[in-house]
């Protein structure tokens, strides 16, 4: 059975020697993990990041020397400098002081046990040759260490967990005469250096800022609060009107949203997808006409048939859509995108083509969303909820007339052809015979 000790506090992580002396890049690779890689949830540590897709370098740990306890879970490392397209994409603190040998400045990593959006676990562990890592080196991060590591600015962090005599660099051939100019390591130096910058911040920035947040703060207290209805059941969504009537899509958009885009933990909305990138057409939405309310957080919204990304929208959701300025088109979804979680997900319609209707705007409870995601899309569709809204008969009736004038003008357009080619057929067959009558 393999036992790993466990660090819970910065005294343990420090005293454990992980990521000491100079140059070794765990601590500053601990860091960046911690506030850019996951965020503790009821001591829980939910993944922002998505290591089986290559993330930030992440790489499949194999575990075949029984380095860390058996598990079905996938294992993956992280912290190689040495791949240029690895270490390109961690922060330059992590790796400044590679240098490029083999040696202690690219000996350390972190391996994590995924399971689906959570890490089950993390270690920090260092190479004991080029291949193995060290056993009486390796050690298990538990979620009180990173929830601290996360409370904490960089340099902060930096000087409570490196041991002031590791930070001294190695003896020099020659001593110094004086004293106090004497070489300091670089992590030593690389701090004191932070340091004096950090005091030498001009003031005028600092009152920059303290406007800046004096404005900010003054637009929201002037703002209008804004005031929307909250739908928390099947019945309130159906008597709302939203995605009514044919051929709106709104109704097929929310049940894709809901189903496909997020999963519900104890009220919380955790988003499966990520807005920023612009699947599925998501875009950011800027709040210029006070919609919504106010907040630091980002808005995004989707639901825009005319948008090139929506094409990766079921079929379902796009198979009314008449390309049309008409209300096949009108309905949208927003979110309030906070971390990896859905602060807040709002329903509206477009009232013009710029702006959208707040009356027919509605927040999305997350009961209602739990509702959804545990029905069939035919249930949730179907006639006696009141949301289903079939396809009228007129509309029917036009169609079935607009395809009959298709046949009929097919049908005009190869008779027409037919007739001329006869045409030019027995006018080809009377010059034969002219000039036939003539060479007599």
């Amino acid at each position: 059975m393999v036992r790993i000790v466990c660090l819970n506090t910065l005294a343990e992580l420090r005293d454990s020697g992980y990521g000491q002396p100079y140059p070794r890049h765990g601590l500053k690779l601990l860091y960046w993990f911690a506030k850019e890689c996951v965020q503790v949830y009821n001591n829980q540590l939910m993944a922002l990041c998505n290591p089986s897709h290559g993330d930030f370098g992440f790489r499949p740990f194999q575990n075949n020397d029984r380095l860390l306890p058996a598990t079905s879970m996938a294992y993956y490392e992280v912290g190689n400098l040495n791949d240029y397209n690895d270490s390109c994409l961690l922060p330059e603190y992590v790796s400044e002081g590679f240098t490029g040998y083999s040696d202690e400045s690219n000996t350390d990593r972190i391996i994590v046990c995924l399971d689906s959006n959570w890490f089950d676990s993390v270690y920090v562990t260092c190479h004991k040759t080029q291949r193995t890592f060290d056993r009486n080196q390796t050690y298990s991060i538990d979620s009180q260490l990173i929830r601290t590591i996360r409370k904490m600015e960089r340099n902060d962090f930096l000087r409570s967990v490196y041991i002031p005599i590791r930070l001294q660099s190695k003896p020099q051939s020659k001593p110094q005469s004086k004293p106090q100019s004497a070489p300091q390591s670089a992590p030593q130096s690389a701090l004191i250096s932070s340091q004096n910058q950090n005091k030498e911040k001009p003031r005028n920035e600092e009152k920059s800022s303290l406007m800046l947040r004096v404005a900010m703060f003054l637009a929201l207290m002037t703002q209008t609060m804004v005031r929307i209805r909250c739908l928390n059941t099947l019945s309130e969504l159906r008597d709302s009107g939203y995605g009514q009537p044919y051929p709106r899509h709104g109704l097929k958009l929310l049940y894709w949203l809901a189903t496909e885009c997020v999963q519900v933990y104890d009220d919380q909305m955790m988003a499966s997808w990520r807005p920023f990138n612009g699947n599925f057409g998501f875009r950011p939405f800027v709040d210029n006409d006070g919609l919504l309310p106010a907040t630091s957080l980002s808005y995004y919204e989707v639901g825009n048939l005319d948008d090139y990304n929506a094409s990766q929208l079921p079929e379902y959701v796009r198979e009314d859509y008449s390309a049309k300025v008409d209300n096949s088109n009108m309905d949208r979804i927003i979110v309030c995108l906070n971390s990896v979680w859905f602060d807040s997900v709002y329903v509206t319609c477009q009232k013009t083509q710029w702006t959208f209707d707040e009356k027919q705007t509605y927040r999305i409870g997350p009961q209602l969303i739990s509702a959804i995601r545990r029905m069939e899309r035919k249930d949730f569709l179907r006639p006696d909820t009141g949301h289903h809204h079939p396809r009228p008969q007129s509309a029917a009736l036009s169609t079935q007339q607009s395809e009959s004038w298709k046949d009929f003008f097919a049908a005009a357009c190869i008779f027409l052809v037919v007739f001329i080619i006869g045409l030019c057929s027995i006018a080809l067959l009377i010059l034969l015979i002219w000039v036939i009558i003539s060479q007599k």
